[in-house]
């Protein structure tokens, strides 16, 4: 449980730094061109795109866990 918290500490400190503006600016993007994209560090983009990819798998395993109700 304790790791957890500290995930979800540490996830919410990478998301707060980035809305801050420590990561760099925001830059234009995307097909609408809408300015909306930040460059991350690799190690930061790594651990926040493997937390929600470990979310989906988690949900996943807990929906299937219950299919047979």
């Amino acid at each position: 449980m304790v790791r957890l918290v500290l995930l979800g500490a540490v996830m919410c400190a990478a998301l707060g730094a980035s809305a801050l503006g420590w990561f760099g600016g925001v830059s234009v993007c995307g097909a609408d061109r809408a300015p909306g994209c930040v460059t991350w560090p690799p190690a930061v983009e790594f651990f926040v795109w493997g937390a929600f990819v470990a979310g989906v798998v988690a949900l996943l395993v807990w929906q299937v866990r219950y299919l047979d109700r």
